[in-house]
C-alpha cells in the first residue's frame, strides 16, 4: 500500500480556503446586521409594519404603484434591551402586578371548578353510595352513573344537594367527550340554579 503524505492545514491551499470562508462570514454578517437608530424607518402603508428607507420591501412597494408621499416615517423597530430578564426567584415591582392575571381579575382561570376534584364521587363504590342514599337526580347521565353533580358521601352522611362546580364540570366534560344532550341539559341547570 502506498504512503500518501498528510496535507498540512497550513499548505497555501488551506489558507486559501480559510480566507475565503472568513470573507463570506464577514459579507452575511453585514447583510443582515440588526437595526440601528440612524438608519430611516417608515410604516408600510400595506402592513403598518416599520420597513427600511431603501430597503428590499420599500423598493417593492414603489415598484407596485406607492408614492413616497404614502409612507409615513417612525422609529425603527424596537430592539429587546439586555436587561428585560427577571429572574424567578426577584418579586417583580408593583406597577407590574396590575398586568398579571391575579391582579387584574382577582382569582385564576379554574376557579368556578376549584375544589370539586376531592368532592367528586369517584367510579365505583363511592358513585354507587350516591345512587343508593340520594337517587338518580345526582346524575345526568343516571344508566351509566356519568357526570355527578352531587357531593360524594363522607363517612355515610350524603348531603344530596346540587353542587354548581359539579355541574360546571359535568358541562365541560360533556362538551369535550360529545355528550351534546349532557352538556345542554347542564348548561340548563347552571342558569336555573346555579347564580
Amino acid at each position: 500500500m502506498p504512503y500518501h503524505k498528510k496535507k498540512s492545514p497550513y499548505s497555501r491551499r488551506g489558507r486559501a480556503r480559510s480566507r475565503s470562508r472568513s470573507r463570506s462570514r464577514s459579507r452575511s454578517r453585514s447583510r443582515s446586521r440588526s437595526p440601528t437608530r440612524s438608519d430611516v424607518w417608515f410604516l408600510s402603508p400595506k402592513t403598518h409594519r416599520p420597513i427600511k428607507d431603501g430597503g428590499e420591501t420599500y423598493e417593492k412597494l414603489l415598484a407596485k404603484g406607492y408614492r413616497r408621499s404614502d409612507f409615513e416615517r417612525t422609529k425603527g423597530p424596537r430592539r429587546r434591551s439586555p436587561n428585560t430578564y427577571v429572574p424567578m426567584n426577584k418579586k417583580l415591582p408593583r406597577e407590574t402586578e396590575k398586568y398579571t392575571r391575579r391582579g387584574e381579575y382577582g382569582k385564576g382561570a379554574g376557579a368556578s371548578l376549584r375544589g370539586w376534584g376531592k368532592n367528586a364521587p369517584q367510579p365505583g363504590p363511592e358513585r354507587r353510595e350516591v345512587e343508593n342514599k340520594c337517587g338518580e337526580e345526582c346524575f345526568l347521565l343516571p344508566e351509566a352513573r356519568k357526570f355527578p353533580i352531587c357531593r360524594k358521601c363522607r363517612k355515610g352522611r350524603c348531603s344530596c344537594k346540587l353542587d354548581c362546580k359539579g355541574v360546571r364540570a359535568a358541562r365541560i366534560r360533556a362538551g369535550q367527550w360529545g355528550y351534546t344532550h349532557v352538556q345542554r341539559e347542564a348548561d340548563r341547570i347552571d342558569k336555573k340554579r346555579c347564580d
